[in-house]
């Protein structure tokens, strides 16, 4: 892999933390370039959240999602777990053994359906230990849901910190349990963060700009 990486003439990648990976073997730091993933905005509405907390991931264990149902029970907040992979009956015996009548798994969905499973929730949370760049992250600003997500990879590249969304280091629950109590009690909070977080699509993340990086690059 990184022999095949140093013969390339030119590499881009969707964040600075894999730039730096791609760095790390041994290729040259001019022919590496970043640029960003995009995102197509979506038509606001003002449809009524249905859950507290939704997030969509491949059920694989780094997502955090075990962690994730256990705050949900302890603290009776509704989640929709939106996504399918090889934990899902592992994850289903958890939900099963908290007894929780509020947490579900509602398995993959088409692609056009996902901004109205996002929408279901009132905040939506992210808690891996790893990402390149959460595409995700960035499909929920754009539904208009403010965000919780961990620190991981290139996840602080999406995410300015109390300014549109919120970052909690990796791994540690009892500050997660904190910012998503805070959120969810408090509604202008999350008003200011998801209108910050739309702001900040339209200048970091537009497929004008992707497009535009790209064909320079090319």
């Amino acid at each position: 892999q990184a022999w095949c990486f140093r013969q390339f003439t030119e590499i881009f990648t969707p964040s600075l933390y894999l730039a730096d990976i791609v760095r790390g073997w041994g290729v040259d730091s001019e022919r590496v370039s970043v640029i960003p993933n995009a995102v197509e905005l979506q038509t606001p509405i003002n449809a009524e959240p249905q859950v507290d907390l939704v997030t969509v991931a491949r059920l694989v264990p780094w997502k955090g999602l075990m962690e994730l149902i256990d705050l949900a029970a302890e603290n009776q907040w509704s989640l929709s777990i939106v996504g399918d992979g090889p934990m899902r009956s592992e994850l289903a015996h958890q939900i099963k053994s908290r007894g929780s009548q509020d947490i579900e798994l509602r398995g993959v969905v088409p692609q056009e359906q996902v901004v109205a499973e996002i929408r279901r929730g009132r905040v939506f949370v992210l808690n891996s230990s790893y990402e390149g760049l959460p595409h995700i992250v960035l499909e929920a600003k754009a539904a208009g849901v403010p965000v919780v997500a961990t620190a991981a990879g290139g996840t602080p590249e999406a995410i300015n910190d109390g300014e549109d969304g919120r970052l909690v280091p990796v791994g540690k629950t009892i500050k997660l349990e904190q910012v998503l109590k805070e959120l969810l009690n408090d509604g202008s909070v999350r008003k200011t963060l998801s209108h910050a977080g739309l702001a900040q699509l339209k200048r970091n993340f537009s497929f004008q700009e992707m497009v535009k990086d790209t064909e320079g690059l090319l």
